[in-house]
């Protein structure tokens, strides 16, 4: 059973022409720490881009870290050719303070060179 956030992940991703929705996808890495995984929430894949969404119930900083640090690193190395967007989903603000997006269409807007906060309804 996938939480809010999810549903709202999958009616995202079949808005999308063309797409592979890849839930719990794990990755396997190495670096020099060693052998390691990693399991981003949804990752949504077309041939152009690939939106990796790590969803919390309630905001947490830790998650846009996740994202920047270990998830759109690892994204880079594995589809090169495709714009990556680093979403963080969640349904509770918990002392976020700063602009989230609502929808599919306010995702583009925003651009690719940050992590997007994506409050769900």
């Amino acid at each position: 059973m996938l939480t809010a956030q999810g549903d709202d992940i999958v009616l995202t991703a079949k808005k999308v022409k063309s797409y592979e929705h890849l839930p719990g996808f794990w990755i396997e890495y190495e670096d020099e720490n060693g052998r390691g995984f990693a399991q981003p929430d949804h990752l949504i894949l077309s041939p152009k881009f690939l939106l990796i969404f790590e969803c919390k119930l309630s905001w947490v900083s830790a998650a846009s870290e996740e994202l920047q640090t270990l998830y759109g690193p690892l994204a880079c190395g594995l589809w090169p050719t495709r714009t990556i967007y680093l979403i963080e989903a969640f349904q509770h603000p918990n002392g976020f303070i700063g602009e989230t997006v609502h929808g599919f269409e306010e995702i583009w807007e925003r651009g690719s060179k940050e992590v997007i906060q994506w409050q769900a309804k």
